[in-house]
């Protein structure tokens, strides 16, 4: 597809609809569905070149005002050299097909550009799907008007609830076509629990050679259960990339297959059945559906491979599993069609299905298979003499158990005894196999789940599997088709191109490039999609060998990628410009034709270069040009920039801190300088348990908070709405006993606790609705003390490498512990300067982007304003005047106070001499990446909740509340000119150098000059 030819032509949604039959479920039945999916998406078929254009009125349905997805160019269909555009239809985008009343009904909270253009836009299915309003309406139902109790007990509700858990194993059956004559379905936690029960199962010998062959794209809890069989002696193998794949996938995977079987058990030409000898037991799991392309497994082509290895190879007994945790979310999977030994077991969650209930899957299992494992596992022999029930030999107890399952739970036995290893299972495997009580209550949910797919799909799942396929071949189409400005391909993918839904699943795995061909790493992704409500997912997928694969890292290219620090679940994208991991989006049964638009929209306005220029390669430094920094407002329709952007000499316009972290800002004309920034800034925040620090981003209520240092008292005052004053000394620190580990935005460090926790807790918890304590953070004294502490504890234990301690420490003056950088609970530095230009600046941007009277704004109150306040920021220092976004080239700043502020402002507080103040010098560290705390508006007033009084938590106060999933237009609109990779950048964080003048207080006023220093070393 990358060297097609590619033609100007773009596909309206009517286009689509005329292409794509079986989108939506218009068809009548899931047979006709299925059969005009296969001969609609069999894009190997020459057509012939006509062409259709939509035009731009029936494209897309229009989205609001400002919203990236409002790009007139959106629908981003370039038809193939040798493929017909599809001929118009009678049939509307506007029409109300089933799929948008299944979305407006069962997923109001989804995005829908005319409907609920805030809301999500989901693309994580694979992960997992979403339940429906109506499924957990009835679930609940479900519950409040029945009574349900464990089904090891006895009784009619007892019963009752066991008849229940009976009804739905059978639906569980029938919905994977398995007869109930020679399946059974043993429920787990989900599809890992399956899979270590199924390697608890088998009977490992290592003296026969048994062994878990795996496939190399397997999921990392399929690679979990060779630890299983490491510790019971036996071995595991690895089938080499893809070889289960292709037109010669049956000959290679049978000779792949005897090839590691005759290795794994050595010597077998003595094998004779008929005196008895045991065939060598081994576990082949595959997984069904890749969950990190899509790529699906031909079951046809292992049907005939393990059936060519019973007949070929009867010293080898190979039980099969297939691993259909992500096959099943989308497509139909029928166990009734394999015999003994082609299949024998299944893994399934059933959230990937139909989203609830979670932490509930089962595992799919031949019952004749079953009960000769469990056999084996108590005698020894798979054809011994006993019946059920069975229990171990009491005269040979090293004949028993030959490593396999031993564990046994409540309700699983007819019998066991304290005083001696014995106890006697239950017959049924179903029970004998299952841990302790069943999650029943969450069992008799699944009955809902399966009826909302009967709903949507019809029986079975064909015409899911054809809708969400659609999908998945349209954003195939989609993202081959972008292109840079160059003629430079956008996206490179690794999920084969889709040929049918028989070969490729409802998942599309991709990374992103730049004009100049560098790789753009995935986190810059995710993160732009998440600014615009779209959930992706981003990484290996806890599946490393398909990802190895798909990025042709070798093992010592993935080890080294480690050591350079790259881990699960970070952010390390890139290491030496090379990927680590990929994007996914995947489809589920209610997933439409706008999800996917929103998505290309999102990667045109961002990664699609317009221009042939080739731009210059980032740098790991953000310094941007003011060019860059400041983008022209005439390319936004304003013909001269704002004359709040250019002003005369930069003075200190603002001195904010804020005393308790992701609280209040207090705001001040004159504060002194500490050890670790602004005295009191940060100087306490509140934890949870766990010692994970509170912020505002997370829990917006705190904005409300609003703690308040009285330098004349010492004390701190904290007051909040209904809520009595809350006063502390700031004299009263607390002792080290009651020293805790605190982690600030995943950083490590210490903090102090309050011996009459109790009081001071209480107010806060009760505020914000939640358990919280408040602690301090250690001072300059104590830290010192402990790291004192440390080194000499280190000593003692005869560690090496350690720095010498600093004998004159206890000599270090306000410049030396400013040399330091110490800060308290601040996140990165001491110190954060915003220009009121550059939020002028930014504030003028959104008014362009926005429809101020109709765009709904922050928190979702209707405004006909929706500018940006300094408070959004949370700077400490504002500086007023010259131009926006200067601060990023600035490497030194003076803050200077002249003779005329120093004397006007005087007498406020304390007594200053003209002679006594003079300046502080600060250090520009860097600039300030932007979190999405910058979207909660600060402005809001608990009175415009519309409820007075109450109390309790936020809720019953009548406070505001946010919903963290809304999108706010503050970073996104940064976004678009102030991202440098995965990093959004406003501010600039300084650091205390040195005091400017003699007989200096170190005191900042309001007022003061700003006195810069460029990092080309001119001065402002």
């Amino acid at each position: 597809m990358a060297g097609d030819t590619q033609t100007a032509t773009r596909w309206s949604k009517t286009a689509f609809l005329a292409a794509y039959p079986a989108y939506g479920y218009r068809g009548n039945s899931s047979s006709s569905s299925a059969s005009s999916s296969s001969s609609t998406f069999n894009t190997e078929d020459d057509a012939a070149s006509s062409q259709v254009r939509g035009t731009h009125d029936d494209s897309l349905i229009d989205p609001r005002p400002g919203d990236c997805r409002a790009i007139e160019n959106a629908d981003l269909r370039v038809c193939r050299k040798n493929e017909a555009c599809p001929q118009p239809s009678k049939l509307s985008p506007f029409d109300v097909l089933p799929i948008d009343k299944l979305r407006q009904d069962d997923f109001p909270a989804l995005y829908h550009p005319r409907n609920r253009p805030q809301g999500i836009v989901y693309l994580d299915h694979a992960g997992a799907t979403l339940y429906a309003h109506s499924q957990l309406a009835r679930c609940h139902a479900l519950l409040q008007n029945n009574i349900f109790g464990n089904t090891h007990s006895q009784g009619p509700v007892a019963s009752a609830t066991a008849d229940s858990v009976e009804e739905v194993r059978a639906l569980v059956l029938e919905h994977f076509h398995a007869s109930p004559e020679e399946w059974t379905v043993i429920f787990t936690s989900g599809a890992t629990a399956s899979l270590k029960l199924a390697a608890g199962l088998m009977p490992w010998r290592h003296q026969t050679g048994s062994r878990l062959i795996y496939a190399h794209n397997s999921h990392t809890s399929v690679l979990g259960m060779r630890e299983v069989v490491l510790e019971a002696g036996a071995d595991f193998a690895c089938l080499p990339p893809s070889v289960q794949y292709g037109e010669d996938a049956g000959h290679v995977l049978s000779i792949t297959l005897q090839e590691l079987l005759e290795q794994a058990a050595g010597d077998t030409d003595s094998y004779d059945p008929d005196s008895g000898q045991q065939a060598t037991e081994h576990l082949l799991v595959l997984p069904v559906e890749c969950n990190f392309s899509g790529r699906k497994l031909d079951l046809a082509t292992v049907q005939r491979v393990t059936s060519h290895l019973q007949a070929s190879a009867p010293q080898h007994r190979v039980t099969v599993l297939l691993d259909a945790a992500k096959h099943a979310g989308t497509s139909p999977l029928d166990l009734g069609r394999f015999q003994e030994g082609e299949v024998d077991m299944a893994c399934v969650s059933f959230y990937k299905l139909f989203g609830y209930p979670t932490g509930l899957g089962c595992l799919l299992l031949r019952t004749s298979v079953a009960r000769r494992l469990l056999q084996f596992s108590l005698t020894g022999k798979s054809n011994g003499s006993q019946t059920w029930p069975l229990s171990p030999p009491p005269s040979d107890p090293a004949a028993g158990r030959p490593l396999c399952r031993r564990y046994f739970g409540g309700g699983t036995v007819l019998a066991a005894v304290p005083q001696a290893d014995f106890r006697v299972l239950r017959p049924e495997p179903a029970r004998c196999l299952a841990d302790g009580t069943e999650d029943y209550l969450g069992i008799v949910a699944l009955k809902e789940g399966f009826r909302a797919l009967r709903e949507c799909g019809g029986e079975g799942m064909d015409r899911i599997q054809a809708h969400a396929w659609t999908l998945t071949h349209f954003c195939y189409d989609q993202l081959t088709g972008l292109r840079h400005a160059t003629g430079q391909p956008v996206c490179e993918i690794y999920s084969p191109r889709p040929l049918s839904p028989e070969r490729q699943g409802a998942v599309l795995a991709f990374n992103v490039r730049r004009a100049d061909g560098t790789m753009v790493g995935y986190t810059e992704v995710e993160k732009l999609g998440a600014l615009h409500g779209i959930q992706l997912r981003t990484g290996c997928f806890c599946n490393p060998g398909a990802c190895q694969e798909a990025l042709g890292l070798t093992l010592e290219e993935t080890k080294a990628q480690l050591a350079a620090g790259h881990v699960c679940w970070d952010e390390n994208d890139l290491v030496e410009g090379r990927p680590t991991g990929a994007v996914r989006v995947s489809f589920g049964y209610m997933s439409t034709w706008e999800d996917v638009t929103a998505l290309l929209h999102l990667l045109d306005k961002y990664f699609v270069s317009k221009t042939t220029t080739t731009p210059a390669v980032p740098s790991a430094t953000f310094v941007p040009s003011l060019s860059l920094s400041m983008p022209s407002l005439s390319s936004c329709g304003q013909s001269s920039p704002s004359p709040a952007l250019l002003t005369s000499q930069p003075r200190l316009g603002g001195i904010l801190l804020y005393p308790i972290k992701s609280c209040g800002a207090m705001s001040v004309t004159a504060w002194p300088i500490g050890p670790t920034g602004l005295l009191f800034d940060r100087e306490w925040a509140l934890v949870d348990r766990q010692g994970q620090a509170l912020r505002l981003n997370r829990i917006p209520q705190m904005r409300f908070i609003k703690p308040r240092v009285d330098l004349e008292r010492q004390e701190l005052v904290v007051s909040a709405p209904n809520m009595p004053d809350l006063t502390l000394s700031l004299r009263l620190v607390p002792a080290s006993e009651q020293l805790r580990d605190v982690s600030v935005c995943g950083e490590a460090c210490q903090g102090l606790g309050y011996q009459d926790a109790d009081g001071v807790d209480a107010w806060f918890s009760k505020f914000l609705n939640r358990f919280c304590s408040l602690v301090r953070a250690c001072s300059y004294a104590q830290k010192r003390e402990l790291r004192r502490t440390a080194t000499a504890a280190a000593a003692a234990a005869g560690a090496k490498g350690m720095e010498p301690e600093n004998k004159a420490e206890g000599k270090e003056n306000a410049k030396e512990r400013g040399g330091r950088k110490e800060i308290s609970f601040t996140n990165e530095a001491q110190f954060l300067l915003v220009s009121s230009a550059s939020v002028a600046h930014l504030n003028e941007l959104i008014s362009q982007q926005m429809d101020l009277e109709y765009e709904f704004c922050y928190e979702g109150a209707r405004s006909n304003r929706c500018y940006v306040t300094l408070d959004n920021f949370r700077p400490n220092l504002v500086v007023d005047g010259g131009v926006a976004h200067q601060e990023d080239l600035w490497e030194r700043v003076e803050l200077l106070v002249d003779e005329e502020v120093a004397d006007k402002d005087g007498g406020e507080g304390r007594t200053c001499s003209k002679k006594g103040e003079r300046g502080i010098r600060l250090q520009v560290t860097g600039p300030c990446a932007r979190c999405s705390m910058v979207n909660i508006d600060q402005r809001m007033s608990p009175a415009t909740a519309g409820k007075d009084g109450g109390k309790g938590g936020p809720e019953e106060q009548g406070l505001p509340t946010v919903d963290p999933a809304h999108i706010a237009p503050v970073l996104k609109t940064l976004a678009s000119y102030r991202r440098e990779n995965s990093n959004i950048y406003f501010g600039q964080f300084l650091a205390f150098d040195d005091l400017v003048g003699g007989h200096n207080e170190g005191w900042l006023r309001v007022g003061a000059i700003v006195q810069t220093r460029r990092r080309s070393g001119i001065t402002d």
